[in-house]
């Protein structure tokens, strides 16, 4: 995995930049629930219209509408669907609050008796190219019927266009429903927000979108994604979800330096269900089978521990994991060592100085960017496992080899040759070796000459990728040229590698051995 934002990211990031420009030599629209003389086209507090829709509706594209202090429950659009909407953003305008979420509300409606119902008004639709800052969005439902094609059933609390080109940011979405979709939210992306206490009768209760950026998702159920599902959720916790099928956290999602804790499954994958997780801490979560994670490829990165009931993760694939127990014994890379959280009773998911996950990770399968709290991704020359990065490693070796070989952790031992075999412990690290065993060591067995070429063979390890070079020419200033790159070591650990030169229109040769990242 290339150190580049992703797309989402990249695409999100073009946005932003592109409403900022947009704003600055836009119209700005104000809108006040409270004012008595409302006057368009509502260019100062004076004349502010009374309904965040009336303010939209005079507005061009490209202008902004700042709302003030308030609870907007009165008014609707029907947009995109037969679902009426409490404010539908039908252009592309950033649409944000003076005092945060904390003190502008959206308010839908939903059907006494049964929430989501013909009746239901859904808070918040937008298109694509809309923006919506700083706001409450609650009380919002769906219809429980529609066409194919009609949306009406999807996203109580926010519905974003089909291409997801719309963001919702620092707002809270709380107590929404859906029937059918993304109880909170469907469609539009989300950044910095906070997802509360949403239901939806099938999929992703919390949200199902393109997108979760530094979002928290919480006390959200379904029966399929209880959090989230679908779409990429970066630097996210997700908390206290509830799925009646599978997936309480997530299902279906690609989630990147994220906390997954406390969610319920019925069934299956209490933490994750499907999908993929990168440098993620999954913790607390329970299921039937698979309470931290089932059916999810690959788990990378990842702490997956102390998960209540269905284990830790069920037929999943995982790699530079802190799990227990091991799918395979001999797995270099990954360790059961318990990963020494800050503290693991308040929920502080942060390493200690001696946790194994220090530098125990694979770079190339590491998140762009920053960690959950924000710092710096690699420090020491090595990911860390897990959603936190510790900030001052004293080795640059990882932990969990160190420990499991007995060599100090204090970076003092890094570069010593403790088994006097030629490597130093740094080396043997990367060749996935027993430092402290001079028979363990990386070289090639003695080749052999068969009618099909030069056959090299050497003990490989599982988990480990080799490379070999070539030269035919010592006294060249770059002797060795690449033979064959990304050579996977074998499924079992002790079995041989082989490999088999075929190009042999030279006299002699030598052949070097090495280990990728």
């Amino acid at each position: 995995m290339k150190a580049t934002l992703r797309p989402h990211i990249r695409q999100l990031t073009a946005m932003l930049f592109a409403l900022l420009a947009m704003s600055a030599s836009a119209t700005v629209h104000y809108v006040d629930a409270n004012n008595a003389s409302p006057v368009p086209p509502y260019i100062d507090w004076a004349t502010a219209a009374t309904t965040i829709q009336d303010a939209i509706d005079i507005a061009l594209p490209q202008d902004e509408i700042v709302v003030t202090n308030g609870i907007y429950a009165s008014g609707g659009r029907v947009a995109y669907g037969s679902l009426t909407n409490r404010v539908a953003i039908i252009k592309p305008l950033n649409v944000r609050s003076v005092n945060g979420p904390g003190a502008t509300v959206v308010e839908g409606y939903q059907v006494p008796g049964s929430i989501n119902g013909d009746s239901a008004i859904r808070c918040l639709y937008l298109t694509n190219g809309a923006q919506l800052i700083g706001f409450t969005l609650r009380k919002g439902a769906t219809r429980t019927s529609r066409t194919f094609t009609d949306p009406s059933t999807s996203g109580g609390g926010v519905f974003g266009e089909k291409y997801g080109l719309c963001i919702v940011s620092n707002c809270l979405l709380t107590g929404n429903s859906a029937r059918d979709y993304g109880g909170g939210a469907a469609g539009a992306r989300l950044y910095n927000c906070v997802v509360s206490n949403n239901t939806s009768g099938l999929f992703g209760g919390g949200v199902l979108t393109p997108a979760c950026l530094n979002c928290t998702l919480i006390s959200n159920s379904a029966q399929f994604g209880g959090g989230a599902y679908e779409g990429y959720l970066t630097n996210c916790v997700l908390s206290g979800n509830k799925a009646s099928q599978d997936g309480a956290g997530a299902n279906g999602s690609i989630l990147y330096n994220c906390v997954i804790r406390d969610n319920i499954a019925n069934n299956n994958g209490g933490g994750v269900y499907a999908g993929a997780v990168y440098n993620c801490t999954i913790v607390g979560n329970s299921a039937s089978q698979g309470g931290g994670l089932h059916n999810t490829f690959p788990a990378r990165n990842s702490i997956m521990y102390y998960n209540n009931s269905g284990g830790n993760y069920y037929n999943s694939g995982y790699a530079n994991c802190c799990t227990i127990p091991l799918i395979i014994d001999d797995d270099v890379r990954s360790f059961t060592n318990a990963p020494m959280f800050v503290n693991l009773l308040s929920g502080d998911f942060r390493l200690q100085s001696n946790s194994p996950c220090i530098n125990s990770g694979y770079n190339a399968s590491a998140p762009a960017g920053v960690d959950l709290d924000g710092n710096p991704r690699v420090v020491g020359g090595y990911v860390d496992v897990g959603a936190y990065e510790y900030q001052n490693p004293s080795s640059v070796i990882s932990l969990a080899y160190l420990q499991r070989y007995g060599l100090p952790t204090d970076g003092l031992a890094d570069y010593m040759d403790s088994d006097g075999d030629g490597m130093n412990n740094w080396q043997e690290w990367q060749a996935g070796t027993n430092p402290t065993n001079a028979q363990s060591v990386l070289h090639l067995l003695s080749p052999m000459v068969s009618g099909s070429g030069v056959v090299l063979k050497w003990a490989g390890i599982r988990g480990i990728t080799y490379s070999l070079q070539r030269s035919t020419n010592l006294t060249n200033q770059t002797p060795f040229l690449n033979l064959r790159t990304n050579i996977p070591g074998p499924s079992v650990s002790g079995y041989t590698n082989t490999f088999t030169d075929t190009n042999v229109t030279f006299v002699w040769a030598l052949y070097r051995l090495g280990v990728q990242e």
